[in-house]
This record gives C-alpha cells, sequence and structure tokens, in this order.
C-alpha cells in the first residue's frame, strides 16, 4: 500500500488502486452512503409474517420466552451470553398475528423487553450487514485515506438511525466509526460538531431504548468530550453547555409541579434519572479541563455563561424539592420515596465542582455567576418567605428580628443546591482584591444565606432528638446521606460555609437569637416554673439545646477549608486524616473511603507524615497508625464525625490514655479575614448567657452531653486566645456572676467528678493566659483526689480478701480429695488424659494390652477405649485428591474425555495416579452412638426446614460440621484398639536368626511357582478344605466393574464359628459404613452391600497410602516435625487410627485369622499372589504387570503389609519365621524397590570398565559392575563422547540414600501408627543425609549397596526388573517408535516424574499484575461463536485460562449442566479448585459443584491491599506471603473447611453466587 493509493481490491490485489484518480468517482461519494444507511434500512422492512419464519434471538433473555412458542428454556437460569442466534418456528407454532411481541424481564425493572418476530430472509440481511460493517473497519484499517470520505450527512444517518438497530450492528458501527473517525484528530472535531447537533436527539432516542448505556451511541461521547482540546472546541463554537442543558430541561420541565420544584412520582423517575444521569456524565467530561485564566475567548465567555444559566434554572428547581412536614400523632402509613432526588443530586455534585474550577480561572465568569445566583436566590427567599411574618425576639436583653417559622407546619427539604452554590460562589468572591460590597447589592444577604441552610440543621437536630419517628425511615436516611462522604462536599460542608458566611455578616448576638429561635428554645430556655417531672416536650428541648450546642461548636472550629480557614488543601487532608485514624488504625482504602473527595484527595502526600505502617487488619493488610505526636490533635466533637465514629473515637482514645477522659480541644488555624468575625459568637452575650443557665443548673436544663460540649466550647475559647492574644475571652467570662463563677461553684459539686479532668485543664490553661493570677480553688478541687485514692484503696483490699477465700476453699478441696491429684502439678483436672507411649519405635509388632482414655465432645463421657466398652469415632473428611499428582496432562485428558477415571486396571497403585482419596480429621473424639444421634439429629432438622440460605455442608451426601470447631466431615472413623508394640531387634540378632530375606524371596519363588502349576491355590495343611471357587474364576471376578458376591465368601469359611457371627461382624455399622463412606468418595457410585465390590479394600489402603504420602511431602515442604508429640492432633490423630483401623479388619496382630478380616480370604490370597508375581517377574509374557519404575513403592509396601498374612498359610513353614520378620522384610524389600527407582532414574553413575559375570557381587569391584549392568541396561545410549569418572559406590548409595528420605518417612509413620511408638527426635536433626542415615538405622534397613545387594536372590530379582518392556521406553525418551509400535501414553508421562515426589504446587503467577491481564488479553473462547469472553477465570492449579459464566463453555457433568470452572474443578482438583478472575481481580474457591466462596486475591498495591474489581487503578503486584497461604491451603486439602467456613459465617454475598454456572 502506498500513499498515492486508494485501498485495494476485494479479491485481495493491494496494487489495484495504487494508481492516482483524477476526480473522485461518484462510487466514492455515493456508494459509502449506500452501505451505511443500509443497515438502518432492515428494520422497516418488516411485513406480514409467512408461514415459516425465525425468532431473531437479539438477546439472551428470549431463552425464557411464552412457552407458546416452543422453545428450549431449559438454560434459562443460567448466566447469559452475548451470542445471538435464529431460532427456527415451525409452521403450527401458534403466533401472534402482530409483527412484534413483547417480553416483560427482570432487566430493566418494569421496562418490557423488544422481541420482533422477522422473516427469513430479513435476518440473513442482518447478517450480511453485520458481516459487511466488519470489512468496511478492516477496508479503513488499511487504506487510511478512506476516511476522508465521511461525510455529515453520513454521520447524522448513522447516529439518528443507532436506536433502531440490533445489539450486534450496533457495536459494529461504534467500532466502525472509532476506526474511521476517531483516530484522526481532525476527523475527530468533525465528528464531535456532528455529535452536538444530534446530541439531543440521540439522547431521546436512549432513554426510550431498552438497552444500556454500552450499546448505544452516546457512549461514543467518552471518546470525544474528555479530550481537551476538542471539549474547548465544542464550548466555544458548538454551545455543548447549553446544547447538553437543553436535552436536560425537557425532562425535568415535565417532572415540575405547580411551585416550579421537580416531583419524582412513585415509579416514573426512572426516565429522568437515566437522562440526567447521561447528561450530567458528558457534562462532567466537558468541564473536567477547565481553560486556564488567560485563555478566555469572547465566544467561550458567552457560552459559557448561557450554560451556566441553564445550570443555575436546574438548581432553583431542585431548590426545595421533595419537601415535608413533620409527622405528629400517628405514624406515617407509607414511606416516602426519596431516593431520586438524591440521586440525581448525587449526578449533579461533580459538574458543580467542576464548576467552581472554571468560575476560579476567570473573575468576569464569577461576577457574573454572582450576580446571576444571588438574583435567582433572592427571588427564591421572597417567594418562601411571602406568607411569612417577622417577629422581633429577646433573649438577655438582645433583640434580633426573625422569620416566624414552624416546623411542624412548615414544610421543610434536605435540598437546597442553590443555596449552596451561592455559598461556594461568595467563598470564591472573597479571594479577589475587589468583591465588590455584596451588601449594597441585597441588605438582606445575611438573612438569605442564613434562612435555608438553619432549616437543614433544624431538621437534622430534631432527628437526632427522636422527633421524626413517626415519620419512619426516609428521614433517617436523608440525614444519613447528607452527612456521607458521597454528598457532604456539596451538602453538608456547604451548608456550614453558609451559616459561617451569615454570622461573619451579622451582629454575633443577633445571629444567636436567630438561631435559638429556629431551635425553639427562646421562651424555653428562660422559663423558670416548669414542672419537676420530665415530659417528652421537655426532654425534646433538652435534646434541641445540646444540638444548638453542637451547631455552635462546628461553626466555631470548621475552619479546615481553603478560603475560610487559613488553611490550604494539603492541611485539609492532614486534618480529616488524623480525625480518621484517631478512630482506628485503617487501610488505605478505607481512609480513602472516608475522605471527602475519595481516592482524588492528595491523601499519599500526607499519609506518611501522620501515620505508620503496620501489619494487621481483618486479612493482615497494612494498616495505617496514627503517630504518637499526632494524637493531640484529636477533636472528639469533629463536625465530619458520625455519631458512631464518635462514639469509636472516643473509646480508642480513651483506652489508649488508660480510662482518662479528659480530651480538650486542639488549637486551630485562625480563620480568613472574611470570616474573622465568626470568633466573636463566642464572645457574644446571647450564647454566654445559655451557657450559664445550663451551668447554674436551674429549670433543669443540665445534661452531662451539655455540660461536655459546654466545656469543650470554653476550652476553644481559650485556645482561641492563647493562639490570637486580642481576643479577649478571659474578660468576658470572668464578669462577676458569669460563666467562671458557674464554672468554679460547678466544680465544686461532687456529682461532678468526671468533669474534672476537664475543668482542671480549663484553669491550667487559663493560668497559661494569665500567670499572675492563683487562687485557692483550685486546691479545693483537688482536695477530692485523696478520696479517690482512698476509695481505689478499698477496693483493692476487698479483692484481695475475697482472692484469699477462693484460694483457702481451693486448698481445702485438694486435701480431702489428695487422690485425684497425685502426679499433678496444679488443681486442674485435664479434660483428656493421653497414653504417653515410650520413645522407642520399629517395624516388629508384637500383641500388646494398652489403655487408652479418651473423652466424647457431645455426652462428655470419658473412659478407656476398649472392646467392652463403648466405642469411639473420629470425625473425618474423605475427599478425592490430586495434590501428589504429578501428571496434568492426564487430568487434562479426563476432562477432555470427561471420564472420572483412566481406562486401565487399578489393582496397582502407580506413580502417576491422577486421583486418589485422602482421608483427614480435626481431631474431635465422640462417642459412635452419640455421634449417630447427632447426624440423624441433622438429617431430621435439615429435612423439615423448608429452605436454607448457607450451603456450608450438604446431608444428602452424608456432610455434617464437626459439633466442637465446625469442620465439615462426613464420615466417623472408627476408633480401634491397638495391639502392637513395638520391638527392636539388632543387626546381629537378625543374622543369628535362621530365616533371613534370601529365604524370605525364595518362599516367594516357592509361593509363585506353585500358584502357576496348580489350577487351584488351595492350602497343603489343611487338604479337606473346600475350594470356594476356582482359581480360572478369580480373575474375573477382580476384573474392574464387576460385582463379588458376598455368598462365596460366606460359603468359603474354614472357621467353626456359625455364620450368623461372621455375617454380623461383616454388617458392623461402624466398619462398613466408614469403608463404603471411601468407596463411594473415591468411585464416585454407591457401595452395594448386597452385591459387594472387590475393590471395597483396595481403596481403603490407597487412602491410607496415599493421606501418608501427602502428609509427609507436606511436612517436608513447611521443615516442621512428622513425628511424635511435636506433630498438630489434628494431623496425627487421623492417620494413626486410620493405621489401626485397616489392621485391626484386616487381622494384623491378631494372628492373622482370616476370621478377622472383612474382605473374602480367597481374593486376598489372590490378590497377594498377583503382587509377588510382579515383584519376582518370573517372565515379563503378562503384559498386564507394570514395571517396577511405575509403581509406588511406599504403597505397594502398605499393600503388601495387608495381603501377605493371607498367604502365609499356604507358603512353605519357613514363610512364618520368627515374630515380625514378615514386616521387616516386606520393608526391606519395597525399600530395595525404591532403591531400584532412584538408582534407574538418574542421569548418570559413573563409568565401569569390564562385566558383571557373579551370582550377587562379592567386592567393590562386583558392585560397581552390578550396579552399572542394572542401570545401563535398559537404555539405548549411555557412553556418548562424553568422559565420565569412575562409578563410586559410596557416593552413588548417599546420593540415593538421601532421595530415599521421604520414602523412609512415610514408613516410619506407617509404623509408628501402627505400633504407637513415636521415633525418637534425632531422625529430624541434621542435614539430609544425617536424617536418611538416622532414617534407615532406625528402621533396621541395609546401609549400603553391598548390603542391600547380598544374595544371588536379590541381584537375580533386579536384574529381572530391568528386562521389562515398558522400561526401556521409559528410560529412553529419544527412541524412535519402531514397528508400527506407539509408546502408551502412561509410559510417556512417567519420562517427566522425578523421585522423590513433592506435593502438586499452584501455578506460577507473574510478580505484576499487568502482566497477568496482557497475558490474557487475547486469550477467545473457541467454544463460542464469536470468540469473546467476558469472564476469563485461570485455574491457579494448573494455570488454565477458562471461559467462565457463560452458555458457550457449561459442559454436563453427571447429567447435570454446570459451568466451565466447576467442570474443571471436578478433574483439575479432584472437585475443589482456586480460581482467579482476572478481569475483576477476585478470586473464589470451589468445593463440589454447588458451594464455593470468594477470597483476597494474593495481588496486593503498594499499601497491602487488594482492588477487586480494579476500582481503585493502583498497581498490584504477587503479595508472596498470601499466595503461601494459598499454597498451604491447597497442600493441607482444606479448601473443603475454608469453603464450608466461609458459607457459614459469609462476609458478602457469596451465598447468592451460583456456584453451578461458574
Amino acid at each position: 500500500m502506498t500513499s498515492g493509493g486508494g485501498g485495494f481490491c476485494d479479491c485481495g490485489d493491494e496494487e489495484a488502486w495504487k494508481k492516482a484518480l483524477g476526480k473522485p468517482a461518484k462510487i466514492f461519494t455515493e456508494a459509502p452512503l449506500g452501505l451505511f444507511l443500509y443497515c438502518p434500512s432492515i428494520p422497516r422492512r418488516l411485513s406480514a409474517l409467512p408461514a415459516s419464519i425465525q425468532l431473531y434471538e437479539d438477546e439472551p433473555a428470549l431463552a425464557s420466552l411464552n412457552p407458546t412458542l416452543k422453545t428450549s428454556c431449559s438454560n434459562s437460569t443460567a448466566p447469559s451470553s452475548s451470542t445471538t442466534k435464529p431460532t427456527p418456528l415451525t409452521p403450527s407454532s401458534p403466533v401472534s398475528s402482530s409483527p412484534s411481541l413483547v417480553l416483560e424481564t427482570s432487566r430493566h425493572g418494569a421496562f418490557p423487553l423488544k422481541t420482533t418476530v422477522l422473516q427469513s430472509h430479513l435476518v440473513a440481511h442482518q447478517a450480511f450487514a453485520v458481516h459487511l460493517l466488519k470489512w468496511i473497519q478492516d477496508l479503513l484499517e488499511k487504506s487510511p485515506s478512506i476516511r476522508s470520505l465521511w461525510l455529515p450527512p453520513m454521520l447524522t444517518a448513522i447516529l439518528k438511525n443507532d436506536a433502531k438497530l440490533w445489539k450486534s450492528a450496533r457495536l459494529a458501527y461504534h467500532h466502525l466509526l472509532i476506526t474511521g473517525m476517531l483516530k484522526d484528530y481532525e476527523l475527530k472535531k468533525r465528528f464531535a460538531s456532528v455529535f452536538a447537533q444530534n446530541y439531543e436527539q440521540m439522547i431521546q432516542d436512549f432513554v426510550a431504548d431498552d438497552h444500556g448505556h454500552s450499546f448505544s451511541i452516546t457512549s461514543l461521547s467518552v471518546q470525544i468530550f474528555t479530550v481537551p482540546s476538542v471539549a474547548l472546541f465544542l464550548v466555544e463554537s458548538q454551545d455543548i453547555i447549553s446544547v447538553l442543558m437543553g436535552s436536560l430541561k425537557g425532562k425535568w420541565q415535565q417532572n415540575l409541579n405547580a411551585q416550579g420544584k421537580l416531583v419524582f412520582e412513585r415509579g416514573t423517575s426512572a426516565s429522568l434519572l437515566k437522562c440526567g444521569g447521561g447528561v450530567l456524565r458528558d457534562l462532567s467530561y466537558i468541564l473536567a479541563f477547565p481553560p486556564p485564566t488567560g485563555n478566555w475567548s469572547e465566544p467561550l465567555i458567552t457560552n459559557f455563561n448561557r450554560g451556566l444559566t441553564s445550570i443555575i434554572e436546574l438548581l432553583r428547581a431542585m431548590q426545595e424539592m421533595n419537601p415535608t412536614t413533620r409527622q405528629l400523632g400517628a405514624h406515617v402509613e407509607r414511606e416516602m420515596d426519596w431516593w431520586p432526588y438524591f440521586n440525581l443530586y448525587l449526578r449533579l455534585q461533580p459538574v458543580l465542582t467542576l464548576l467552581f474550577e472554571w468560575l476560579r480561572n476567570n473573575s468576569e465568569v464569577l461576577a457574573q455567576a454572582a450576580t446571576i445566583c444571588l438574583r435567582e436566590l433572592t427571588e427564591e427567599y421572597a417567594l418562601f418567605n411571602r406568607h411569612r411574618k417577622s417577629e422581633r425576639k429577646q433573649f438577655g436583653g438582645k433583640f434580633a428580628t426573625c422569620l416566624e417559622f414552624n416546623v411542624e407546619n412548615c414544610p421543610v427539604s434536605f435540598h437546597i443546591p442553590l443555596s449552596r452554590f451561592v455559598s461556594g460562589v461568595i467563598l470564591l468572591l472573597q479571594k479577589e482584591e475587589n468583591p465588590g460590597n455584596l451588601l449594597e447589592v441585597n441588605e438582606n444577604l445575611a438573612q438569605i444565606l442564613l434562612e435555608a441552610p438553619l432549616r437543614v440543621q433544624l431538621v437534622v437536630a430534631q432527628i437526632n432528638a427522636g422527633m421524626w419517628r413517626r415519620k419512619g425511615y426516609s428521614f433517617i436516611n436523608q440525614q444519613h446521606c447528607y452527612q456521607d462522604t458521597k454528598f457532604r462536599l456539596e451538602m453538608m460542608d456547604k451548608d456550614v460555609i453558609s451559616l459561617q458566611l451569615a454570622a461573619s455578616m451579622m451582629n454575633p448576638d443577633e445571629f444567636c437569637i436567630h438561631l435559638l429561635n429556629r431551635f425553639g428554645l427562646l421562651g424555653w430556655i428562660e422559663k423558670e416554673n416548669r414542672a419537676e417531672a420530665e415530659s417528652e416536650e421537655e426532654e425534646e428541648k433538652g435534646l434541641l439545646l445540646s444540638e444548638f450546642l453542637s451547631l455552635i461548636i462546628n461553626l466555631f472550629a470548621a475552619r479546615f477549608v481553603p478560603g475560610v480557614g487559613m488553611v490550604e488543601k494539603k492541611d485539609c487532608v492532614r486534618k480529616e486524616a488524623v480525625q480518621l485514624l484517631c478512630i482506628e488504625p485503617m487501610t488505605h482504602s478505607a481512609l480513602s473511603k472516608d475522605m471527602v473527595g475519595g481516592e482524588e484527595t492528595g491523601l499519599e502526600e500526607v499519609i506518611e507524615e501522620v501515620a505508620v505502617r503496620k501489619r494487621g487488619g481483618v486479612n493482615n493488610t497494612t494498616v495505617f497508625e496514627l503517630r504518637e505526636e499526632f494524637y493531640g490533635e484529636y477533636d472528639w466533637h469533629h463536625y465530619h464525625y458520625t455519631r458512631e465514629q464518635m462514639s469509636r473515637a472516643e473509646g480508642k482514645q480513651r483506652e489508649r490514655k488508660k480510662g482518662d477522659e479528659t480530651f480538650p480541644p486542639p488549637v486551630l488555624p485562625g480563620f480568613a479575614p472574611p470570616f474573622e468575625a465568626v470568633v466573636d459568637i463566642l464572645k457574644s452575650d446571647v450564647l454566654l448567657g445559655v451557657i450559664s443557665i445550663v451551668l447554674e443548673g436551674k429549670n433543669h436544663t443540665q445534661s452531662e452531653a451539655q455540660l461536655r460540649k459546654i466545656l469543650h466550647l470554653i476550652g476553644h475559647g481559650l485556645n482561641e486566645q492563647v493562639a490570637r492574644s486580642s481576643f479577649g475571652f478571659t474578660e468576658v467570662i470572668e464578669k462577676p456572676g458569669g460563666v467562671w463563677e458557674k464554672l468554679e461553684e460547678l466544680a465544686k459539686n461532687p456529682s461532678m467528678s468526671q468533669h474534672l479532668g476537664m475543668i482542671n485543664w480549663i484553669r491550667k490553661r487559663k493560668e497559661e493566659l494569665h500567670p499572675e493570677i492563683t487562687g485557692e480553688k483550685p486546691a479545693a478541687v483537688e482536695e477530692t483526689q485523696p478520696k479517690a485514692d482512698e476509695r481505689k484503696q478499698k477496693a483493692a483490699k476487698m479483692r484481695a480478701k475475697a482472692l484469699a477465700k477462693i484460694t483457702a476453699a481451693q486448698q481445702k478441696f485438694m486435701a480431702v480429695n489428695a487422690n485425684l491429684f497425685e502426679g499433678e502439678n496444679s488443681g486442674n483436672l485435664p479434660d483428656v488424659v493421653e497414653p504417653q507411649p515410650p520413645q522407642v519405635a520399629a517395624p516388629s509388632p508384637t500383641l500388646t494390652e494398652k489403655e487408652e482414655i479418651y473423652a466424647c465432645i457431645l455426652c462428655r463421657e470419658e473412659h478407656p477405649l476398649q472392646s467392652s466398652s463403648k466405642g469411639f469415632v473420629l470425625a473425618a473428611l474423605i475427599q478425592r485428591s490430586t495434590v501428589l499428582t504429578e501428571n496434568p496432562v492426564g487430568l487434562r485428558e479426563l476432562e477432555l474425555k470427561n471420564s472420572s477415571f483412566p481406562e486401565e486396571d487399578d489393582l496397582w497403585l502407580k506413580r502417576n495416579n491422577l486421583i486418589s482419596p485422602h482421608v483427614s480429621s480435626c481431631g474431635h473424639i465422640m462417642h459412635e452412638s452419640c455421634w449417630t444421634a447427632f447426624v440423624e439429629g441433622i438429617k431430621t432438622r435439615e429435612r423439615r426446614r423448608p429452605f436454607r440460605h448457607t450451603l456450608s455442608f450438604d446431608v444428602s451426601k452424608d456432610e455434617w460440621l464437626c459439633p466442637m470447631c465446625d469442620c465439615i466431615c462426613n464420615a466417623a472413623l472408627p476408633m480401634t484398639i491397638s495391639k502392637l508394640k513395638s520391638k527392636q531387634i539388632s543387626q546381629e540378632e537378625s543374622i543369628a536368626r535362621p530365616f533371613s530375606f534370601s529365604a524370605y524371596l525364595s518362599s516367594i519363588e516357592w509361593k509363585i511357582n506353585k500358584a502357576e502349576r496348580d489350577d487351584e491355590v488351595e492350602d497343603p495343611f489343611d487338604p479337606d478344605a473346600p475350594d470356594p471357587v476356582e482359581n480360572d474364576d478369580a480373575p474375573r471376578l477382580f476384573q474392574r466393574g464387576r460385582q463379588l458376591h458376598r455368598d462365596v465368601d460366606i460359603q468359603s469359611s474354614r472357621s467353626p464359628r456359625p455364620v450368623r457371627e461372621r455375617r454380623a461382624r461383616l454388617q458392623n455399622p461402624g466398619i462398613t459404613t466408614f469403608m463404603e463412606r471411601i468407596f463411594k468418595v473415591a468411585k464416585e457410585e454407591d457401595y452395594n452391600q448386597d452385591e459387594g465390590h472387590s475393590e471395597l479394600h483396595r481403596v481403603l489402603w490407597q487412602s491410607l497410602a496415599y493421606s501418608i504420602a501427602a502428609g509427609e511431602a507436606f511436612h517436608r515442604d513447611q521443615g516442621v516435625s512428622f513425628f511424635g508429640e511435636n506433630v498438630p492432633i489434628r494431623s496425627s490423630l487421623g492417620l494413626e487410627f486410620l493405621t489401626r483401623f485397616c489392621s485391626s479388619i484386616f487381622g494384623l496382630g491378631a494372628g492373622f485369622d482370616e476370621e478377622a478380616s472383612l474382605v473374602p480370604s480367597w481374593l486376598l490370597e489372590w490378590e497377594a499372589v498377583q503382587f509377588l508375581r510382579q515383584i519376582w517377574a518370573g517372565n515379563y509374557d503378562d503384559k498386564s504387570l507394570p514395571s517396577m519404575l511405575e509403581l509406588d513403592a511406599f504403597g505397594l509396601l502398605v499393600f503388601l503389609t495387608y495381603l501377605l498374612p493371607f498367604s502365609v498359610k499356604t507358603g512353605p513353614q519357613s514363610l512364618v519365621g520368627k515374630e515380625g520378620e514378615l514386616e521387616r522384610y516386606n520393608l526391606r524389600l519395597a525399600f530395595t524397590i525404591h532403591v531400584y527407582q532412584l538408582l534407574m532414574l538418574m542421569d548418570d553413575v559413573g563409568k565401569v570398565e569390564g562385566e558383571f559375570d557373579e551370582e550377587f557381587p562379592s567386592n567393590e569391584e562386583s558392585m560397581r559392575k552390578f550396579l552399572y549392568k542394572i542401570w545401563s541396561g535398559p537404555r539405548n545410549k549411555v557412553a556418548g563422547n562424553v568422559l565420565r569418572v569412575d562409578l563410586d559406590c559410596a557416593q552413588l548409595w548417599t546420593q540415593v540414600s538421601v532421595k530415599t528420605q521421604p520414602f523412609l518417612r512415610c514408613c516410619a509413620k506407617f509404623y509408628e501408627s501402627v505400633t504407637q511408638n513415636s521415633p525418637p527426635s534425632r531422625l529430624e536433626l541434621g542435614d539430609g543425609a544425617t536424617q536418611a542415615e538416622n532414617l534407615i538405622g532406625f528402621l533396621n534397613l541395609p546401609t549400603s549397596f553391598a548390603e542391600l545387594f547380598d544374595s544371588a536372590h536379590v541381584c537375580n530379582m533386579v536384574i529381572r526388573w530391568s528386562t521389562h518392556p515398558s522400561i526401556k521406553l521409559i528410560l529412553n525418551s529419544t527412541q524412535e517408535e519402531r514397528g508400527g509400535q506407539v509408546v502408551p501414553r502412561n509410559l510417556k508421562v512417567l519420562r517427566g516424574l522425578s523421585l522423590p515426589r513433592v506435593f502438586r504446587s499452584l501455578a506460577q503467577l507473574p510478580e505484576d499484575y499487568t502482566e497477568l491481564i496482557n497475558s490474557v488479553s487475547g486469550f477467545k473462547c473457541q467454544r463460542s461463536a464469536t470468540h469473546d469472553s467476558r469472564v476469563p477465570t485461570m485455574c491457579l492449579v494448573c494455570g488454565l485460562v477458562l471461559c467462565s459464566e457463560s452458555y458457550c463453555c457449561q459442559q454436563e457433568l453427571n447429567r447435570e449442566r454446570v459451568g466451565a470452572c466447576t467442570f474443571h474443578a471436578h478433574f483439575c482438583g479432584g472437585g475443589v479448585g482456586l480460581f482467579l478472575r482476572i478481569r475483576e481481580s477476585a478470586m473464589f474457591l470451589l468445593n463440589g459443584r454447588d458451594r464455593g466462596c470468594h477470597l483476597v486475591p494474593p495481588y496486593f498495591d503498594e499499601y497491602g491491599e487488594t482492588d477487586e474489581g480494579l476500582r481503585r487503578g493502583n498497581p498490584l503486584k504477587l503479595n508472596r506471603d498470601k499466595f503461601e497461604q494459598l499454597r498451604k491451603l491447597w497442600a493441607q486439602h482444606g479448601i473443603p473447611e475454608e469453603v464450608s467456613r466461609m458459607t457459614e459465617n459469609p462476609t458478602s454475598f457469596a451465598t447468592l453466587t451460583n456456584w453451578l454456572y461458574l
């Protein structure tokens, strides 16, 4: 493309239009207009409906159409999607003959949703039009010169027809305008002019439209009005301010009453608010950039004044809107609709604030604005008070002329925007060098400024006094908004400024009389003969007097406003921050929220000056705590405090000062010169007279609140005189019979002791002003101090005496019951006596009996754990887990296949298992009977409950909350009696025994050969025993999915016990229920007790091995102890009793009686043979046997521990051996397998010359050859061209033994749980090599390769392992597939797995949140037609980005439609998941399909806070501590518990979230 070209041919040839054109062809001027008008013309082509029609769904809500349309509404409850599609209707579908259908929806309240039935060819036109617009957009991007063809008629047609288009066409036009017009400055100005000319019509269409603002053409205003030069251009040339206000004027004039005030009828305010919201938002864009002082042209001044006049007209229409009178007698029956008025005011506030910035930059405009405002306000004042009379009032010999006003029958309103705007304008005028004599313009200016704000202050005072209770909550809510930070700047603060302006213009006595008269206190406060009994009216008057004093304090102390006080903006922000931090340490966001002005206050400039950062808060976030030196600026009567904040701040300061209730007022800055007269209020005779009456306490006018505020006012007066000595406050209060004498008399009153501290501070402050004045009166006050000390001493003696009595009673009880306290150091009895096992452990179990005492948390009964007593159970949670899964690709494949289990035999516990059952416990113990009653009670209560708000547990899934800690549980683990103890066997003793490890392996070989020779497996010592089932049937019954009949096992019993006894044991509720619960959770299917299942016992063993391995991986990662008493009880107790449970029900330690097992002995015997075949590996013709690199060594040890005892009686007599030898050799066999795995997975072991040709290594050299042989045998390329060092057996053993440490820790924990004997603490001391050496020595395992491979049986077995065909496929990652053979995917996965195993950590997140957002900016949903994803959500477990909350990615899971996140969590996390919504910086957890909770995301700003929703816009960084907390939560399997706790105690609207469709 060249600069001279005009585009390219639609065939793709970019050289087609490169030749220069003479004159623009007609097609370039007329064709674009036709193209752009093509889309708007489509909706006008409606005609009568033919027999075959299509319904075009412009909104997803149409899925819930009238049932007569015969459309599917199965997904109407799911989240909406932006995808639109036509829904065909059959000719027989009964539809209305009208061409349009109207459907009521809840999207816009009562507004109907437009629904149009179109002809099918019109739908085709619609689709073609959208594609045409996209093509034009691409053309404009590739050929910018075509942009010059945009013509005003074309733009006008697009702007006027926008509301007639469907949503996709609108968006296409918007993108087209942005591409074609807004990327060029001159074109943008041209478009802005056309936009301004058609603005009124567009706003009308937008108000009548049912679409949101983002789908309207008016949303492009932000692209135009926010450009400073364009905005000023529009004001100057197009008079845009008048245009915008004219668009709004037509709406508000329709809602004026007879008095010319705005009225919002109930239910009809939506259109005005929608119009006002759009117009005022655009107006704030225009006014956001005021022109500098010297850049005001005449057209700009003229147009701005014209627009300002329109705004003042709106303010006058809002003046005194929504008036109401005080309700007397009965309570109001219907609450008034007050929020639309505040809503309009809220939208107008930014405009008013920006107008002051414009007025500040031009004195001519400011003077004209002041003239207009004062004229309008004067007329409004005259109209409002035209029927009111003036009365002359007096107090204490002072007179003032006041307007008659009775709030009981005169309407009042919170809305006086015109008065507030005038006060702001006058405040700006005060800064001018020659503001002019405003009093000459209107001699009643002070009265005008005073009247309306004083009425509002009176209403606030009466609400605080409880005089508007009968009006309902409407006025209370209005008062709350009036003082809220959203409205405070343009409402309450402006009212205070208006009163200060009036006070500065009036005589102080006259001003105070006006206030007393308006509060209704003039006649009441001087009345002498009132009844002593307090009536309701007397109480109200007393409260009003207290509010009057509060108003005086506020007028005197509200100086932190630029122009009112001698302060700058920074001082105002600093003052506000100090007062807020006096309440409590706060986060940066909380401070910004409570500051006037929100985020743009300049808080960052002062926060570090006044506060220090500390860690704290609810989520351990960074909070700011006020520096100690700034507590002196605390003002308990800060006028921005709400009542709640005032109480909290006072309590915090009282706690800081350890009970001292003296809070003197801070020193204030001086008033600005125009406001200096305000301080004279404190010296007025009227106010001093009121203070004297209250201090004297006559006529029952005295209250604690009044006295405290009066003392605060006196303190302010003294501070003012200290700062400005000419104030002369002490002279006026020291007059005879005045305030000071009354204060001294008050100090002598013993009942006023709570005010003594403040009175003393006032005296000291006065002495600082007049140090020569000393008197005896302070000493009289101090005389009460010894009395206070005497009372404290008396109280201390009484407490000591009471404690002595209690101690004597305790000693007497201990003397009488001495036997209860034997061996105890204190008088406290333990709740639970835990057993103290000896500190010796080894894997050689023998029988023993041991008493263990526990207490039930439900009935509090305590007794030993015995077979003859009540059974105990442990609260447990069983869940599917992928924490140890190192194969996320396999999980993803399951997800894509929508299959919960891999298509392979799960007899073997393999290293690459995807989802395994995990058992955890909170450690709380109950009787089995108590637990049963407790759970049944929960189920009964939940069945009776019609609706449950919280879903922390699901009784249909047998879930319940622990009655002690509220942890979620779904099973009760039976606590079985331990019959095992540990016996340490030395190596010398082991050598002296006739039965060796070689004999153990020989017995295995004999057993396998016996099983392969015989057609059936029989017991040579019991030839008369009946055969339960043929050997050929055993593999068939063992196959996955087959059901095992319990009758076969019962018939095979060789025991003389009756069948009913065995059946009773099989149906033990505690044992069978727990096993079935594990099976149900792991396999996601119910267990059929009548049919049984061959995997019941293997799922239990798998859960035991997995739970121990997961616990070891977590403790190793955290570097905490895994053995003994240092392990938390909830981590150790569950593993201990789960191991003992498996040991007891499978007969370990009970003589290996088959009657002790709940699983058929023939099945266990057959499985034992399969494991032995795999280990011995005589040949690998059977491809179903996995290689040793695929198996999990520790899981194999658990399986062998419980399987081999059932094969002992059918083997040679030597297999039985001495006590404990079978378990010891099982451990050694598993250790050998694990060492082999580690050796084979090493990248290099060294170079060895020669071949190994002996039966077993007899010396160092032969050992080196042997190790090199087994390592290099399966590998295709070993040496390469790299020269390697010789193989060092000792060094290699050290490397391997260190890596065996996790396996050894799991074994030690397993035998610790079996024997109840904790390993010594030295096992966890030292470095990795030392710990491995200690573990090997403790478990009595070989300490070198020579001891490990000490016989031909061992060496031959290991060599045979390397001949497995899968070994080569695993180790040779570069091996090419030969002969068409495909390497199984499960073997490819093993190439990436390493040993030792570690738990699956969370996905790596970037440090900067911007990088994370950019990484998903191009994310597109492949299942959506538009490829758009509204809520891209990242799985923090695997890092996959999903399309959440959309129809397109919903999938079916167990015959139920679920969202993408819920579906993904079912596979990736076994049902739980952690997800981050990237565009919102929000995080949530999922547990199952219908439960979840919101959490704080791990990205914090510089102040240690999150920004959920990205509202504040602060840069976010990854917080490593928070991310580590999430990682620990995942690794500890704590997500279900966290979800349950957050659901039971919700802190947000988590219960309203539809977790199913996320």
